[in-house]
């Protein structure tokens, strides 16, 4: 486990790396090709294919300091090829630290409604564009109403309904623009206008109350 270059995270935790989706900007995937141990040293050859490292799942127990933890950025965690098993050591870890707060984001978050997330989770979706919305709809209904949940929409590569970006039960909302040597801006659209023009640029609990126009 190490320091979490994310500015809404203090560690990053991979016990379960890896990913199938082949999105074509995938940034964790680039790093993981060029062998780049940005969030952990990577077993011998590895090619993104998901793997569960067990030597890591204790990893957080370890963390003396109340932290707030990112949950398997290296790979999507609730990818419908991740074996239940794989996926309720993670969660055991979860349940035994209630000291930390796990930040959890997949790009299938109907599988949440299949398990039971310990109360210091936070479940959370990733969309780009409005052919995602689907994915705020599973978050909702997959995740109990005392459970924070948030929403990564990044990269921005199109416009998103903004009522579903404005639910209320939407805690949290991350924004970024596409990164890497195929990064562009978001465009002329301004997909990304929130109530009042505002979003919220800090995690909740973080106790900074900050507030940024959006543009």
């Amino acid at each position: 486990m190490h320091r979490s270059r994310i500015e809404y995270g203090h560690w990053a935790w991979n016990p379960v790396i890896g990913c199938k989706y082949g999105c074509s900007y995938c940034w964790a995937r680039r790093q993981a090709e060029r062998g780049m141990g940005i969030y952990g040293a990577w077993p011998k050859g590895w090619r993104f294919e998901p793997r569960l490292l067990t030597g890591r799942l204790a990893e957080p127990k370890s963390v003396r300091t109340p932290s707030r933890i990112l949950v398997c950025f290296m790979g999507d965690l609730f990818g419908e090829w991740v074996p239940r098993l794989w996926i309720q050591s993670v969660l055991n870890t979860i349940k035994e630290t209630p000291q930390h707060r796990y930040v959890l984001l997949t790009k299938n978050p109907a599988r949440y409604g299949g398990l039971t997330l310990p109360p210091n989770a936070w479940g959370g979706t990733t969309v780009t564009g409005g052919g995602d919305r689907r994915r705020i709809l599973d978050l909702n209904q997959a995740l109990p109403t005392s459970m924070p949940r948030w929403v990564s929409y990044e990269p921005v590569l199109g416009p998103f309904p903004t009522k579903l970006l404005q639910h209320k039960a939407i805690n949290w909302l991350v924004i970024g623009a596409q990164t890497g040597p195929r990064g562009r801006p978001p465009g002329r659209s301004r997909p990304f206008r929130l109530r009042g023009g505002q979003t919220r640029t800090t995690a909740p609990g973080s106790g900074d109350g900050r507030r940024e126009d959006s543009g």
